[in-house]
Order: C-alpha cells, then structure tokens, then sequence
C-alpha cells in the first residue's frame, strides 16, 4: 500500500525525470501532464470554466454595462455650426464597449484557468497566484487590442466593405491575446515551466480554430446578423462568439499543457 493518499502528491517524486511517471499506480503525472482521468478531468473543468466567463461577460454586455454614450461635439456644415455626434466619438464610444468586454472575458476567462491549473497540483497559495497573474494578463489582453485593430479594420471597410477574409484576420488580432492569457495562466497554475509555453500556444491554437468556426457559421447560418463586424447585430451570434472564442481557447491550452511527451525513454532496470 503506498504511504500517501494523495494522487496528486505521489504523481510528482521529489526529483521527477522526465522518463518516470508512477508505471502501475494509475496516479497522473502532472509535472509532464499525463494519466487519461486526470487529463479528462482537467479538460472538462477548463469547458466549464470557459463557459462560465463566456456567459458572465455577454450578461453584463447585454444588460448595457458596458455602453457608452458617443460625445456631442461641436460640428459645422455649410456654414452652419451646430453639436451632434461625429463619427468619430461614435468610434470612440464603441471601443470602449469592445474593450470592457473583452477585457472582462479575459480577465474571467484567464484568472479560471489559472485557477484550476493551481488546484490541479493541491497547493492553494499556487493557485491564488496563478489566478491573480490570469487576472491582469486576460484583462489587458482583452481590453487593449480594440483600440489597435478597430480603427484600421474601419478605415478599411470603409474604402471596401465585407470581405470575409479580413473579417476573419480583424477577429484574430481581437481575440488570439486571449487565449495566448488563458493559456499562460493555466501554464503558471500547472507550476512546472516546461508547460508555459504548450499552454500558451495550445490557447493560441484553440482560439485561432475557434474564430474559424464563429466565421464559418456566422456566414452560413446567420448571413443578415452583421457577423463580419467586431460586434455582431443579435445577442444570439454575440453570445455564440464568446463561448466559441473561450471555449476553444481553454480547450486548446489544456489539451497541449496536458499532452503527455511525444518521445519518452524507457526507465532502465536498477539491479540489486
């Protein structure tokens, strides 16, 4: 009978090699992300996660949190003098919106995953920083990339409107820093460096495929729901690019950082 309860404590031997894993115990290795019901259990909670941040950001978007007023502003015309909104707070006022949204998913999203990456390993001090660091890397990655890819994406439709392809590349730049923060977030929950950068990339991934499918079934199933734009026209596809993007993020990040090693060398036998 081995001496402690834990799983998840017999999973990491004080000085793991990359080639040992705990052969026969059935315990998850989470130093080099294996064992298949630790993997599955990891996978279903970043789902669950993912959702949640999905629904909780379009909640407080569609309830009119996050909408601003475009300034009246001084204007002319012929002439004519008079105040209105200009096209240009308009713009101003719909960057804001972008921006506390996704700033809102990310920072809900990331500080999840770095959550259940810092609980997986039993320590709840890991788990707290990792969801901390999550906290402030999903924010900025949500809120700041509105501000710079807006603007040329509506500079540009203005001279050549409804390109599929650059809608796809405008919702890339918005939402692939997402899951690029999700992904490090859970890496740093996991504790162990060499997962930093699966995590990351996994998240990139996921988030990439994620915007195809909003794209593809933006223009099929829903072609009057304006879905080319940074924001769609119905709450129905809005929500839909939400759990699409949080949801294929998560899923990207964990299934990478969790990936057991491609190589493993066989253990050699100790004679006695």
């Amino acid at each position: 009978m081995p001496s402690s309860t834990n799983p998840i404590s017999d999973a990491e031997p004080s000085n793991p090699s990359p080639s040992e894993g705990r052969p026969g115990t059935g315990a998850p290795d989470l130093a080099h992300g294996t064992g298949k019901n630790f993997r599955a259990a990891m996978l279903c909670s970043a789902v669950l996660v993912s959702a949640v941040a999905a629904l909780l950001a379009w909640c407080l978007s569609e309830t009119g949190l996050f909408r601003f007023k475009a300034a009246i502003v001084d204007l002319s015309m012929m002439g004519h003098a008079y105040r209105d909104v200009s096209p240009q707070t308009r713009e101003i006022a719909m960057l804001k919106e972008a921006s506390c949204v996704l700033g809102t998913l990310g920072a809900i999203l990331a500080m999840g995953m770095g959550l259940i990456g810092g609980l997986s390993g039993g320590t709840l001090r890991g788990a707290l920083i990792a969801a901390g660091a999550g906290l402030v890397m999903g924010g900025l990655a949500g809120a700041l990339p509105p501000w710079l890819v807006i603007p040329p994406y509506n500079r540009a439709e203005e001279l050549q409107p409804g390109e599929l392809g650059r809608s796809l590349l405008m919702h890339w730049a918005l939402w692939t820093s997402l899951g690029a923060a999700a992904g490090l977030a859970l890496g740093i929950g996991l504790g162990n460096p060499r997962r930093f950068l699966p995590a990351l990339l996994g998240g990139v991934i996921g988030t990439v495929a994620g915007t195809i499918a909003y794209e593809l079934i933006g223009a099929f199933l829903f072609p009057m729901a304006g879905t080319g734009s940074p924001f769609s026209a119905t709450w129905e596809t809005r929500l839909l690019a939400l759990l699409l993007v949080a949801i294929s993020s998560a899923l990207g990040a964990t299934a990478l950082a969790t990936a057991p090693p491609s190589l493993r060398k066989k253990p050699t036998s100790i004679a006695s």
